[in-house]
């Protein structure tokens, strides 16, 4: 019967190569945690401007006395958060009908974070 060898383990080399392939499924797994919350908190805020969007476009459905000469805009608080918001009015090209339209952002950003549009009969 032979003795076990003293010397076994593993080599420096291949701890090394070891250590590597662990750092880099580290570093991907990371980058997915990362982008994974951005896009979780994309989508919270695409969530709340869409319900702005939405109350606004109820309001214009229902608002007898909708101005449909000028744009409107206006600031909201959700989620407590400062949006800014702005709808336009305009013809949509069939008679009796006006199209409307909803861009919600949020305040002091230049990327639209919701946008509705919306028909209903008018001048």
């Amino acid at each position: 019967m032979s003795e076990p060898r003293k010397d076994a383990g593993f080599t420096l080399a291949e701890v090394m190569a070891a250590l590597a392939v662990f750092s880099i499924a580290a570093l991907a797994l990371l980058h997915l945690s990362a982008e994974n919350a951005r896009a979780a908190s994309l989508a919270r805020e695409h969530a709340f401007a869409s319900l702005i969007a939405e109350n606004l476009m109820v309001e214009a459905a229902a608002a007898p006395d909708l101005d449909f000469s000028r744009a409107a805009s206006g600031d909201a608080v959700m989620d407590g958060r400062d949006w800014e918001w702005r709808r336009t009015v305009r013809p949509s090209g069939e008679p009796g009908m006006v199209r409307v339209d909803v861009e919600v952002r949020l305040k002091d950003s230049d990327f639209v974070s919701a946008a509705l549009t919306g028909f209903r009969t008018g001048e």
